[in-house]
């Protein structure tokens, strides 16, 4: 079992790297390790916090990365955090799974949605900036983080999406998302992981080699992305991540 662990947090973090799109980790932590929901939330969110730095990092290095957008959706997302944590820890483990499975069904299907033509500058909001553009941010922020911190999906499974139908080019929108990530991760993984029973959690000794592996997996996606065809890569992963959601959702587990 622990092989099997490794080498899915080295194969999502390479995922995450290439794409931004990780919402098959705590899916895998529910299905295949069969953890609690709050001990899957605690692994998943740990290893979010992990790939958003490094991804932050690798993309801002091919000026990938739109901090001024990024921090405010996170302002945001610190507020819708904090609440959908709460609302998760109040609801049933098969209500949360149910939210998670709906997550990613409906953030796989917007992958396949029409989406504007990439562009070198933003278009609308995104191409200039007032008050109202940073209330629409925060806004975003706050629903984002809100539903994904209560389904444990991750915050780029909506943020990617969202800025990519506004018009940000694809590679700026994955590291953005990844930035905004960071925060949504840093005040989800505490409350996860004191709910989860902190260090009585199981494969807690672990965690290291899961980060290790997971970041390593990271790396080598982000050094990939800009050589890959993004829009083939993510409805790959989506068609799987579906395909399993639908399965969940009808019944079978």
């Amino acid at each position: 079992m622990l092989l099997c662990i490794f080498g899915a947090n080295l194969l999502v973090g390479i995922c995450i790297g290439l794409t931004g799109i990780g919402f098959m980790l705590p899916m895998f932590y529910l299905l295949a390790v069969h953890m609690t929901t709050s001990e899957a939330m605690a692994f998943s969110f740990c290893a979010f916090l992990v790939s958003g730095m490094l991804s932050t990092v690798a993309f801002y290095r091919k000026n990938a990365v739109d901090f001024r957008i990024g921090t405010w959706i996170s302002v945001g997302s610190v507020i819708g955090t904090m609440a959908g944590v709460t609302v998760n820890l109040l609801l049933p483990p098969s209500t949360v799974k149910t939210i998670l499975y709906s997550t990613v069904l409906l953030s796989g299907i917007s992958i396949f949605l029409p989406q504007k033509a990439n562009r070198d500058t933003h278009i609308g909001f995104l191409g200039t900036w007032s008050i109202s553009h940073v209330v629409i941010c925060i806004a975003i922020g706050v629903v984002t983080g809100c539903i994904c911190s209560a389904a444990g999906a991750g915050g780029p499974i909506l943020v990617i999406p969202i800025l990519s139908i506004l018009g940000m080019p694809i590679h700026k929108v994955i590291g953005t998302a990844m930035y905004n990530s960071i925060f949504l991760s840093l005040f989800a993984f505490p409350r996860y992981f004191l709910a989860a029973g902190g260090t009585e959690m199981v494969y807690f000794a672990w965690i290291p080699v899961l980060l290790i592996l997971f970041g390593a997996g990271v790396l080598i996606g982000s050094r990939y992305a800009f050589r890959m065809n993004q829009t083939k890569l993510k409805r790959t992963i989506a068609v799987l991540c579906v395909g399993i959601a639908v399965w969940k959702l009808i019944g079978h587990g």
